[in-house]
């Protein structure tokens, strides 16, 4: 990543090219830096996200600090392993699993409904299988609901596969191939989510695929003026170190 100068509109062309042929899945596509001789693994790219994305080769004067830096961890401490940065070019759909309506607090103090970490398939599966594929300890995330938002185009993201993490409450999730998304900026401008009772739905954990019913809990305060949802934002992303905070 060093001294590159232009984004490359290729890869979004290479992606519609095999999609047109492949499996529905993930899509191989080699995002090689320009001026680098090593051979590096491939990143998977999601099908969803075929020509939908172009390489960014230099995020100097776009970014207010390093995204990919931001995502790509040490082992055992979550995140990516290695990665690329990308630009969406147009819309794409992403998921976020979090704790719901009624679950636990972040470190702000509201809820985990927005972050930076989102993946661009639907979440299938039971939760243990998806918290192993994504390196999600307990501490970090219920898994209780999924969150359905948009990238928008323009947006910068980082893209790899799954860094191994150890979690405080003892569990180990070894390092796989599994693609995660991170977005530095998670604002309204690059991230668009609807209301969460329109958009977003409770799982059941034995099939993440299977929505489940929901009753709004009544408020506490039944005057005319009172507050009838939960919060589900929370504040602007900080800029952060070299290690992925989840989730």
């Amino acid at each position: 990543m060093k001294n590159p100068r232009a984004a490359n509109p290729v890869v979004g062309g290479i992606a519609a090219g095999i999609g047109a042929g492949a499996k529905i899945g993930l899509l191989a596509l080699v995002l090689l830096a320009a001026g680098c001789e090593c051979q590096q693994k491939p990143i998977f790219l999601p099908a969803a996200m075929a020509g939908k994305v172009e390489l960014v080769e230099d995020c100097a004067e776009s970014c207010d600090n390093d995204v990919l830096a931001s995502a790509v961890a040490e082992p055992e401490k979550g995140g990516i392993a290695s990665g690329k940065l990308l630009r969406i070019t147009d819309d794409v759909e992403v998921y976020r699993m979090w704790n719901g309506p009624d679950g636990g607090l972040n470190a702000y103090g509201g809820s985990n409904r927005l972050g930076p970490w989102w993946t661009a398939e639907r979440p299938s599966g039971t939760d243990q299988d998806y918290r192993a594929k994504n390196a999600i300890c307990p501490a970090w995330n219920e898994l209780k609901w999924v969150a359905k938002c948009t990238l928008k185009k323009g947006t910068l993201i980082a893209i790899g596969p799954t860094q191994s993490a150890r979690c405080p409450s003892g569990e180990f999730y070894p390092a796989n191939n599994t693609q995660q998304i991170y977005v530095d900026n998670y604002s309204p401008k690059h991230v668009s989510c609807g209301k969460y009772l329109e958009s977003d739905y409770p799982v059941d954990g034995k099939d993440l695929s299977v929505k489940i019913p929901y009753v709004e809990p009544k408020p506490k305060d039944c005057s005319a003026n009172a507050e009838t949802t939960p919060p589900v934002s929370e504040p602007p992303a900080p800029a952060p170190a070299k290690k992925a905070k989840r989730k």
